[in-house]
C-alpha cells in the first residue's frame, strides 16, 4: 500500500455529460488521498499517464466541470444550496454567493436559499455550487487548505491523518489544492474556528490551515471526491471533538507557535525613542485606535517580533489612562501582526523626520460570509406590521422578554446581585418571580465582578432558599474578560452566548464590560449596549445587565444608557434593611409601576418575597403609603372605593396598590 498519491490524472468521463473525474491507475490504497473512482483508466489516458504528461488544471470549480452524480443525494435533497461567482475584491479573488436569479444570497438567511436542482440548472451563469452549513442540518464542514499538491497527487502528512481519521465525504476544493470533508457533528464552540499553519508547506503560494464550521457559512461544492473514504457524511462527532482539542484550544499541540523576530539593540533603542515621542491613549479620545496605531508602528514601522513589541508597547502603556491590560496589549500586537503592510520603513528614515503616527486600518473588522464576500443587506417592508405579529417572547412577564436588554442599576450594598442571582433561579425553574409570572428557561450568569468563589457561595444561598436541590438550567462564567470594545471581546461574546444557549444571560457589571473604556463617553458606552443588542437579536435571548448608580442616586455614566436599554430598573435598598424597592426609570412599550421586595437573609440560605404592606410602610414609606396608613388609622376599615374618593390623588393610591399583593386585591373589597 502507498502512503502517498503518485501520479493522479485527472480524466474525462466516459459519461454524455464530460464531467471530469481522478483517475488512479494503480490498486487501492490504505489513504485518505485515495482516487475518486475504482474504474480502469482508458488506454489514452494510462499513455499519457506514462508519457509524463502533466495533468490538467482544475482551478476552476465550475458546475459544468461538476461530477454532480459524486454529490451525496442527502446533500442534494436539502433545500440550502446557492450558487457562486469569483469576483474580485481588494486585489484577491471572492467567492461570493448569489440566488438563482442573479441576487446576492446570504449564509445566515434560508429565503435566499434554493433547491440543488434549481441551482444546477443556472450553474452557466456562475462559477459553482455552493451548500450552506444551518443550525438546523446535522452537518460540520472541516476545509483543509492547501494540503493537496495537483502536479503530484500527494495530500501533506498533517491534513492526511485528519482525513483518514475522519473517513467521510470528502472532496477537492475549487482551487485544487484543499479537501473539504463533511461529517454528521457539531462544532463543539461557537459556529466554527480558522487557524493557518504558517509552518507547513505552501502549495501553489497559499498558507495550510484547518477551518471548520457547522452554520454561518457555506462550502464551495465540486464533487471531485476522494475515493477509499465512505460517499456520504458519516457521525463522527467524537473526532470532531478530537479536531478540535488538536486544532483550536489554547495551548492546543496543533497550533504553530509564532516565529518571532529578533532585532538589534540599536533598532530596539531607535523604536523607544519613538515611542518616547508618542502620548499615551486616554480613555474616550480613541484610546483603542491610538494604542492600535502605536503596535502596528513597532510591528511594522520598526519589524519587531511580537516580544520585542509587548516590551516596548508595556512601557508605553505607563503613560496610558487608563492602562491596558496585558491581554489588551498582546491582542493589539496580534492583531497588527496580521496585517499585510511593509514592514521596516522606519529603519533607515531620519529621526528628524518622524511626525505624526501613520494612518492605519482600525483594527476592528467587519464580518464577512466567506472569503471576502462583503454583507448584503436584508430590507422588510413596514406594512407587515399590520400583520399578526409574534408576542414579546415574555421571560419575565411585563419586565424583560427576549430580545430586550434590561437594566438594574443600584449602589453598593443594595443588593443588586442577590436579586439577579434570585431571578436566576426563579426563572431557570419557572417559578414566580415576585408577583411576576416567569417562563422556564435557560439562564447564563457572566461575572466579571465577585468571582466564582463568591458566586458560588451566593447562588448556593439563593438555591437553598427557594428548596431547589437540582438545576441544570442556571450556568455561570467568571472573569473571562469580555471587552466589548474590542473585536476579540465581542467575538468571545457571541461565542460563549452561542455556545450555551441561554435565553437570559445575566451580566455583572456594565463597567468590567468595557475595559479601559468611559462610562460617561457616548462614543464608548454606546458601542458597548449595542453589542449587548446585537447579540440579544442575533441569539433570541434576554439580556440583564446590573450597573453602578452615582453620588446623586442616577444611575452612573452617559445618558445615552437610558435610551438604548429596553427596561431600566433602579433599586434601592439600605444595607441594614431587608426592604428593596424597585422603580421604573425607563420602560419600553409596558408600564412598569414600583414595586417592592423582602430580603430574607437566614444562615445558608437567601430568597427575595413580596414585600407586604406592613414591611413597606414600617422600613420605607412614601408619601402614598402615608396618606393610606393615616387614612385607616383614622377612620378604621375602608373599601378601596371610598380611599380612592379621599382627600389624596388617586394616582398616589395607585402607585401605593402597586407596591403590594395587586392579585389579592378584589376592587370594592375592604383593606
Amino acid at each position: 500500500m502507498k502512503e502517498e498519491i503518485k501520479n493522479k490524472e485527472f480524466i474525462e468521463s466516459d459519461k454524455a455529460s464530460d464531467n471530469l473525474e481522478y483517475y488512479e491507475p494503480e490498486s487501492s490504497i490504505n489513504s485518505a488521498a485515495e482516487a475518486v473512482n475504482t474504474k480502469t483508466a482508458p488506454s489514452t489516458d494510462a499513455a499519457r499517464v506514462q508519457s509524463g504528461t502533466s495533468p490538467p488544471d482544475y482551478t476552476t470549480g465550475c458546475a459544468a466541470t461538476t461530477p454532480l452524480e459524486n454529490i451525496p443525494a442527502e446533500l442534494k435533497e436539502r433545500n440550502q444550496w446557492i450558487p457562486w461567482k469569483s469576483i474580485e475584491k481588494g486585489g484577491r479573488d471572492a467567492k461570493v454567493p448569489f440566488q438563482p436569479d442573479g441576487t446576492p444570497a446570504k449564509t445566515d438567511d434560508p429565503s435566499t436559499w434554493s433547491s440543488f436542482d434549481k441551482c444546477v440548472s443556472v450553474a452557466s451563469r456562475f462559477n459553482g455550487l455552493g451548500y450552506v452549513f444551518s443550525a438546523d442540518d446535522p452537518y460540520t464542514g472541516i476545509d483543509l487548505d492547501s494540503c493537496f499538491d495537483p502536479e503530484t497527487g500527494e495530500i501533506s502528512d498533517w491534513a492526511k491523518r485528519w482525513i483518514t481519521k475522519l473517513n467521510s465525504y470528502s472532496e477537492i476544493s475549487p482551487s485544487g489544492c484543499g479537501v473539504k470533508v463533511w461529517v454528521k457533528a457539531k462544532f463543539p464552540f461557537g459556529n466554527g474556528k480558522n487557524l493557518k499553519l504558517k509552518n507547513q508547506p505552501k502549495i501553489r503560494n497559499k498558507v495550510a490551515g484547518v477551518e471548520a464550521y457547522d452554520h454561518g457559512r457555506y462550502f464551495c461544492v465540486t464533487g471531485k471526491r476522494l475515493a477509499g473514504l465512505s460517499n456520504n457524511p458519516e457521525p463522527r462527532q467524537e473526532e470532531l471533538n478530537e479536531l478540535y482539542d488538536f486544532f483550536f484550544k489554547a495551548d492546543s499541540p496543533g497550533k504553530e507557535p509564532e516565529p518571532d523576530r529578533t532585532s538589534s539593540s540599536s533598532t530596539i533603542e531607535r523604536a523607544r525613542r519613538y515611542l518616547d515621542r508618542v502620548s499615551g491613549a486616554i480613555s474616550g479620545e480613541a484610546g483603542h485606535n491610538q494604542t492600535f496605531k502605536v503596535a502596528c508602528i513597532l510591528i511594522h514601522g520598526f519589524a519587531l517580533g511580537r516580544a520585542e513589541s509587548f516590551v516596548l508597547l508595556s512601557e508605553w502603556n505607563k503613560k496610558c489612562r487608563p492602562k491596558w491590560s496585558d491581554k489588551e496589549l498582546r491582542y493589539k500586537i496580534i492583531s497588527a501582526d496580521k496585517k499585510p503592510n511593509e514592514r521596516g520603513y522606519l529603519l533607515k528614515s531620519k529621526e528628524s523626520e518622524w511626525g505624526e503616527l501613520p494612518d492605519y486600518e482600525q483594527e476592528e473588522r467587519a464580518a464577512i460570509q466567506e472569503e471576502g464576500a462583503e454583507p448584503e443587506f436584508k430590507f422588510y417592508p413596514l406594512i407587515k406590521g399590520l400583520e399578526p405579529q409574534p408576542d414579546e417572547g415574555w421571560i419575565i412577564h411585563g419586565l424583560l422578554a427576549k430580545r430586550w436588554v434590561m437594566m438594574i442599576f443600584a449602589s453598593p450594598g443594595a443588593k443588586k446581585t442577590y436579586a439577579a442571582l434570585d431571578i436566576g433561579v426563579a426563572v431557570s425553574q419557572g417559578e414566580y418571580w415576585l408577583n411576576y409570572k416567569t417562563i422556564k428557561s435557560k439562564v447564563l450568569l457572566i461575572d466579571e465582578e465577585s468571582g466564582e468563589r463568591r458566586v458560588l457561595r451566593r447562588a448556593g444561598d439563593a438555591f437553598r432558599g427557594h428548596g431547589v436541590e437540582q438545576d441544570d438550567n442556571f450556568i455561570g462564567l467568571s472573569f473571562h474578560g469580555f471587552n466589548l470594545l474590542s473585536t476579540k471581546g465581542k467575538e468571545d461574546f457571541f461565542a460563549v452566548i452561542e455556545q450555551a444557549k441561554p435565553d437570559l444571560v445575566i451580566m455583572d457589571v456594565f463597567a468590567n464590560f468595557m475595559l479601559g473604556g468611559e462610562e460617561n463617553a457616548v462614543k464608548e458606552t454606546l458601542p458597548v449596549l449595542h453589542v449587548m443588542r446585537q447579540a440579544a437579536e442575533r441569539f433570541n435571548c434576554g439580556i440583564l445587565v446590573l450597573h453602578h448608580d452615582n453620588r446623586s442616586g442616577g444611575y452612573r455614566g452617559s445618558s445615552a444608557l437610558k435610551g438604548a436599554v429596553d427596561m431600566m430598573l433602579k433599586a434601592e435598598s439600605e444595607p441594614d434593611k431587608s426592604l428593596i424597592t424597585f422603580t421604573a426609570e425607563k420602560t419600553r412599550d409596558v408600564i412598569t409601576k414600583p414595586f417592592d421586595a423582602t430580603a430574607h437573609f437566614e444562615p445558608g440560605k437567601f430568597w427575595l418575597s413580596p414585600a407586604t404592606m406592613t414591611e413597606t410602610a414600617a422600613q420605607a414609606p412614601r408619601k402614598a403609603t402615608q396618606r393610606v396608613v393615616g387614612y385607616l388609622s383614622a377612620h378604621g376599615p375602608a373599601t378601596i372605593k371610598i380611599i380612592g374618593c379621599g382627600s389624596f390623588r388617586t394616582g398616589d393610591f395607585c402607585d401605593f396598590l402597586a407596591s403590594y399583593e395587586r392579585p389579592r386585591l378584589q376592587s370594592d373589597a375592604a383593606l
